[in-house]
């Protein structure tokens, strides 16, 4: 059993990352770890201390503080519970320790026969002191990027049609951590906002090699948008101590008008050209309107005609739906049991005053999720049907001991807390276990 504490990774004053080498859990020589309440991809290695060679398990993050000021950080701490090799082996060179890359951690198992040993150890407590960022030389957009970077776009295509989308792959490079910076929204800037229609929702970027690469959609709103506007990256680089802006150069669009011709292209002004123009109209699109201003939804069918046809499906479905439970219940009661589990969970934790009211909806959610009977089952039972869960058999002690002990003295919003987050975290393997 082993498990470590990171204090960077919970503090609330900084904000973690994962490298951009970090390895992934198909290596070879990777492990999983619980640190600090997750879970990390680790590698494992070796390293020589004079004639003593030692296993190592290395695993880098990158920590962004949040807040100026003094900060102090408690020592990080490994705790672990230990079997040592049998005397017959203990003299191989090929003999390793085995840890399973999972959470079942229990530090207080004891198997007769075998023997463990405990560990404990803790490096020094972190001072660190963290200076505010200048406010002399800020760039009205800056957005907290530290760190010197490049940023290069490519567009294509670069002849389109009013409203059709135009692709870019944006390519920011340079920073010593790819994967810290964070492309600013288009949509908020204005050269962007009055020439294109950006979505609201885009794809977050990709690490390839020293690169962060962001793939973004915008669409021509007239046919007299020439280019697509440079795109700023405003940073702070901390060898200097001073701003820049990383940018990229205004690309060349040519935009022609829609294929679609419409009465308002038709509305012709002092003997010019068609003209094409794209706007947002929240009626949605009628095509042949005489302009855009007078945009209005046009009745060609009955309303009653169209309600006959569509009342009687959406009747149905509703009926379905609110059916949907009883007839479960009533053609598959464990599969009903499982699927309404976390459900009836949360209304009973709702309600929850007193620490038999938490273990009722705690042991109502573990037997509905693996078939079990609420009130008579035990922990030993749960481990069958499903796997070992440090977390979970403590909640179960916490139960025995307010019911069994004499005195005992429960705080019951500490374990309403405990039992939330044990249950939450459980939820999904549950409703596949």
């Amino acid at each position: 059993a082993v498990d470590i504490t990171y204090p960077f990774m919970t503090h609330y004053a900084f904000r973690a990352y994962n490298t951009h080498y970090a390895p992934n859990s198909g290596d070879k020589n990777s492990i999983g770890l619980p640190v600090s309440n997750t879970r990390i991809i680790a590698l494992r290695g070796k390293k020589a201390f004079g004639e003593k060679s030692v296993d190592m398990i290395t695993f880098k993050k990158i920590l962004i503080p949040t807040v100026a000021g003094e900060i102090e950080l408690k020592p990080a701490t490994f705790l672990a519970s230990f079997t040592p090799p049998p005397k017959q082996t203990s003299n191989r060179r090929n003999w390793q320790p085995q840890y399973p890359s999972h959470f079942n951690n229990n530090f207080f198992e004891e198997v007769e026969g075998k023997q463990y040993d405990k560990y404990f150890a803790a490096s020094a407590p972190i001072k660190l002191t963290v200076k505010d960022l200048p406010s002399a030389g800020k760039p009205a957009d800056f957005n907290g990027l530290v760190g010197k970077c490049e940023i290069a776009v490519d567009a294509e295509p670069a002849i389109v049609e009013a409203g059709a989308p135009v692709s870019m792959k944006i390519i920011v490079s340079g920073h010593e951590y790819p994967s810290i910076p964070e492309l600013p929204e288009l949509g908020e800037q204005l050269a962007f906002n009055r020439n294109f229609a950006i979505p609201s929702r885009q794809s977050p970027g990709r690490i390839e090699e020293k690169k962060k690469i962001f793939l973004r959609t915008v669409r021509p709103l007239r046919t007299d948008v020439s280019e697509i506007p440079a795109i700023r990256l405003p940073y702070f680089d901390p060898q200097t101590e001073t701003y820049g802006i990383a940018q990229t150069k205004p690309i060349s669009l040519t935009v022609k008008p829609a294929k679609t011709v419409t009465a308002f292209d038709a509305d012709l002004s002092g003997g010019k050209i068609l003209k094409n123009k794209l706007e947002k109209n929240k009626d949605g699109i009628h095509h042949n309107s005489l302009s855009l201003e007078a945009l209005k939804k046009q009745q060609v069918v009955s309303p009653l005609l169209i309600l006959s046809f569509v009342a009687p499906p959406v009747l149905f479905l509703i009926f379905l739906m609110m059916t949907a439970e009883t007839r479960l219940k009533l053609n598959d009661p464990v599969a009903a049991r499982k699927k309404f589990a976390f459900k009836n969970y949360r209304q009973k934790m709702a309600s929850a005053q007193t620490v038999r009211d938490i273990e009722s909806a705690v042991r109502t959610f573990v037997a509905d999720s693996l078939n079990l009977v609420e009130d008579a089952h035990t922990y030993a039972e749960v481990v069958e049907r499903f796997e070992k869960n440090t977390a979970l058999e403590k909640l179960y002690l916490s139960f025995d001991s307010g019911r069994f002990s004499e005195g005992a003295s429960v705080d019951t919003g500490q374990l309403k807390t405990e039992a939330e987050k044990v249950i939450n975290s459980l939820k999904g393997r549950m409703a596949n276990a």
